[in-house]
């Protein structure tokens, strides 16, 4: 696992799919857009999404506290900041699979139905895990069918201040 210290030029610029990890450390209410007031316990959540038209760009702006909420996930990423990202260079599409992935087990659950779905089939794209050994039998399974994703880990000292600082 690599951490980057300067993080928007160490992020990738390539199309692609990726997934944040976030940990809250206690429960939070978020309110993402018409999708109501979401309740998420504590615990360890994966968002999966694609920037097809670049990640660097995405990903920064998913690691910023300031910002215009646009999309569902800004309304978590206000409070909470990933602890990791998990990528992949790619012009595919990878999210819907990468849910399937996760869900496939035990431990795994859709907090929000239609977070960060609105444009696929998919229950949502925020999910649930229930404890660590989960969040990694979901890497391994996402390494599995996409061998060259890239694990990185955000600086503690860029989620201090944040609900998920350890």
């Amino acid at each position: 696992m690599t951490e980057i210290g300067n993080v928007a030029p160490r992020l990738p610029a390539d199309p692609g799919g990726y997934a944040l990890m976030f940990r809250l450390d206690k429960p939070i209410a978020v309110k993402p857009g018409k999708l109501g007031i979401a309740e998420l316990s504590a615990g360890q959540y994966l968002y999966l999404g694609s920037a097809l038209s670049g990640m660097r760009p995405r990903l920064a702006r998913h690691l910023r506290r300031r910002k215009k909420r646009h999309w569902h996930i800004d309304a978590l990423t206000l409070s909470v900041r990933p602890h990791e990202i998990w990528w992949v260079a790619t012009d595919t599409r990878l999210e819907c699979d990468w849910t399937t992935t996760a869900l496939a087990g035990a431990g795994a659950s859709t907090p929000v139905p239609g977070f960060g779905s609105s444009d696929c089939r998919c229950k949502s794209h925020l999910v649930h895990l229930k404890t660590g050994a989960v969040l990694e039998r979901v890497y391994e399974g996402i390494v599995g069918v996409n061998p060259e994703v890239h694990r990185l880990r955000v600086p503690t000292r860029l989620t201090k201040r944040f609900l998920n600082t350890p």
